[in-house]
């Protein structure tokens, strides 16, 4: 599992969120997500049919395809059960020894051992009967304590405020903001300035001096493996798809100026990616251009239209 943890802590450090952030997002103890991340397998050694479905779960959180870690996880499962079988037999192996030494150091002649030889089997039959149904106990209550609980918690909507910060799954489906009907757009230069106000990593680039039907184009051009979301007044949007894009990929959001117009770009890691707007190179302060964690360009579009 050690493997699977490295993958699942490198993804969510890359997406910028801490363990307390992806805590309250999959509803997992922090010691859960540490033990994953550690590769820990011993720590759910009370039900270990729980591990995939937990880590099925948690990768899902991290946008990860669980298709890709799903023979890591069964391996190391396998490798666990048969660490635990090996040490049952050794257990018992070892109880036997030392009742035959107990046995033998006695002053009972050889006749009488033979009943002895008798009781030590059937005590290794009870043992192994005892094991197995400790087992059995310990699986249904963690069904009915743990799996079940999350199961039907799963099933139901959650009037919780979604957390800051925090992407929604690239697999759910949006729905594209809807435009008026308008003319044919009209191609110009636009004026834009960075907010002084804007808070560190979330800078704000205020757009003035744009016409009326006037089409923008916001071009990013990637430095370094990043994912990305971008809402249009608060909507998400999958035009531009939502993904990990590759160092020396371009993406480019085409939209129609208007007042009020908010365009919201989430970069999980930005690394020294460049963004223009209408082929303008745009500035942003030093600390958003070469963060290494979460990064939120707003362009608020003001001013009446020329």
């Amino acid at each position: 599992m050690e493997f699977v943890g490295s993958k699942l802590k490198d993804q969510r450090e890359q997406l910028g969120f801490s363990l307390e952030e992806m805590s309250r997002k999959t509803k997992l103890s922090i010691q859960q997500i540490q033990a994953l991340e550690e590769g820990d397998t011993s720590f759910f050694h009370d039900d270990l049919s729980y591990v995939p479905y937990i880590t099925r779960f948690y990768a899902q959180a991290l946008y990860l395809d669980y298709d890709e870690i799903r023979q890591q996880v069964n391996e190391s499962i396998d490798d666990y059960h048969k660490t635990q079988q090996m040490k049952v037999v050794a257990q018992r192996e070892q109880m036997e020894s030392n009742i035959h030494r107990k046995v033998s150091s006695s002053s009972i002649g050889k006749k009488s051992l033979k009943p002895v030889g008798k009781r030590r089997i059937d005590y290794s039959f009870l043992s192994l009967i005892a094991i197995i149904i400790i087992l059995v106990i310990s699986l249904i209550f963690v069904f009915f304590a743990f799996v079940l609980p999350m199961i039907q918690q799963g099933n139901q909507p959650t009037n919780q405020d979604p957390i800051i910060g925090l992407p929604t799954n690239p697999n759910d489906e949006v729905k594209e903001p809807t435009e008026p009907n308008t003319p044919d757009p009209v191609v110009s230069s636009v004026s834009f300035a960075l907010d002084s106000s804007s808070l560190l990593g979330r800078p704000i680039i205020d757009v003035v001096d744009f016409s009326e039907n006037e089409e923008v184009t916001i071009h990013v051009k990637f430095a370094s493996d990043t994912w990305i979301k971008v809402y249009f007044d608060d909507i998400a949007t999958n035009n531009p798809q939502s993904r990990i894009y590759k160092t020396d990929e371009s993406m480019e959001i085409r939209t129609i100026a208007t007042d009020g117009l908010e365009v919201l770009i989430h970069f999980g890691f930005m690394g020294g990616n460049e963004i223009f707007l209408n082929d303008q190179a745009v500035v942003l302060d030093s600390y958003s251009t070469n963060a290494t964690s979460g990064v939120r360009v707003t362009f608020r579009f003001k001013g009446d239209p020329q």
